[in-house]
């Protein structure tokens, strides 16, 4: 289990974040995230990649496309001043910045001399932060909002 769903929360509504999170991948997670048809599943999906890519493998599948295709959702849904007061969008923007920028150097790693494999950064407590604000999200906004025409996403050109 990751670490920040073991951090007691204060000030929230008893929500199990662990368990919230779990629902809301199984609901709206879905790999192909230029298939997703709501805002919820955009971020989600985005937020579950992110998970695994730090979570589950420790930074090292990080790819080229990963900003444009997993934080620019992110920035542009997450980020709702409707939701989150100033400060907080002010700190989710400085944690996917720190996403991108570890995710660069690790991209750009070479394995260490003593032959001991890749010495890679983590980004993980800046994606457990994420994940956190998403459960917010989704939870101040339950009801499915439909992606308009103009904004279904494609994935990268």
């Amino acid at each position: 289990m990751l670490p920040f769903f073991k951090r007691k929360k204060t000030g929230l509504d008893a929500v199990n974040y662990s368990d919230e999170w779990r629902r809301l991948r199984n609901e709206f997670a879905d790999p192909a995230i230029e298939l997703a048809k709501t805002k919820q599943a955009v971020v989600v999906s985005a937020a579950s990649v992110l998970d695994r890519i730090w979570n589950g493998h420790g930074g090292a599948s990080w790819g080229e496309s990963d900003e444009a295709d997993y934080i620019a959702p992110l920035r542009e849904h997450l980020i709702a001043a409707e939701v989150f007061s100033p400060d907080v969008c002010e700190l989710i923007g400085q944690k996917l910045d720190k996403i991108v920028e570890v995710g660069r150097r690790n991209s750009r790693a070479i394995p260490r001399d003593d032959g001991d494999g890749i010495a890679l950064e983590s980004a993980c407590n800046e994606v457990d932060y994420v994940v956190l604000r998403v459960v917010d999200w989704c939870r101040h906004l339950p009801t499915p909002i439909p992606l308009g025409a103009d904004e279904e996403y494609h994935g990268h050109f």
